[in-house]
Formats: C-alpha cells, structure tokens, sequence
C-alpha cells in the first residue's frame, strides 16, 4: 500500500500519518511528501509542516516539491 512503510526489525507494514501522501519510515512521520495543508517537509525531521520553523527557509523545487531548509551552512 502506498500510504504505508515497512518496518524492518518487526517485519510489518505500518500506516503513514494523515498528513503524509507517502512516507519511509522509521517512524510514520518520515514522510516523503505532504497533504494539504501541510505543505513543507522540514528537512531536519522530515516532518510535515504547515509553515517553515523560524530558523529555516522555504524552499520550492518542481512546483509540487516544498521543504524547509536550515539557514545555518
């Protein structure tokens, strides 16, 4: 199913959370892309967002593709 992930160490597939499209897991809130309104992925937790943390920027890449980026380099 693709609103699922596998787990590996329990040999399962667990359910994405409802802000995710897709997710990877470790968890069900690694996600790949994001639901509206969630619409940024923050980099550092991949988490989805609704806004950028104030220590990120947005970032928009393919139209659909949004995420947070840290500022610090």
């Amino acid at each position: 199913n693709e609103n699922q992930y596998y787990d590996p160490v329990k040999d399962a597939c667990y359910y994405c959370d409802d802000i995710c499209n897709h997710c990877y897991g470790p968890s069900s809130s690694s996600c790949f892309d994001c639901k509206d309104p969630y619409t940024f992925i923050d980099t550092n937790s991949r988490m989805c967002r609704q806004i950028c943390p104030p220590e990120t920027s947005a970032v928009v890449k393919y139209q659909n593709f949004k995420y947070c980026q840290s500022n610090k380099h």
